[in-house]
């Protein structure tokens, strides 16, 4: 069973691997294919969150790297 501190090392890790990639992938220097290869990164860091693209490039221009991952983690699917 996770404790407590596994979660904040894991969440600490996500942070530290995903913030990087979110701020590659915003800043538009990036060609397509190598945009195509930090998303599907970024998603498979963190697959629960359904909309990346349109929280990288349209929910978010006033919000820093680390306030999109903040978004994407507050992200809880509902049942139909």
């Amino acid at each position: 069973m996770a404790t407590d501190d596994d979660q904040e090392r894991s969440r600490s890790e996500l942070f530290r691997r995903a913030v990087p990639l979110i701020a590659e992938i915003r800043s538009g220097e990036l060609r397509t294919e190598d945009c195509d290869v930090k998303i599907a990164e970024l998603r498979e860091l963190y697959p629960y969150y359904p909309r990346w693209l349109d929280l990288l490039f349209l929910e978010s221009a006033d919000l820093t790297d680390e306030q999109v991952l903040v978004k994407a983690l507050e992200y809880r699917p509902f049942a139909l």
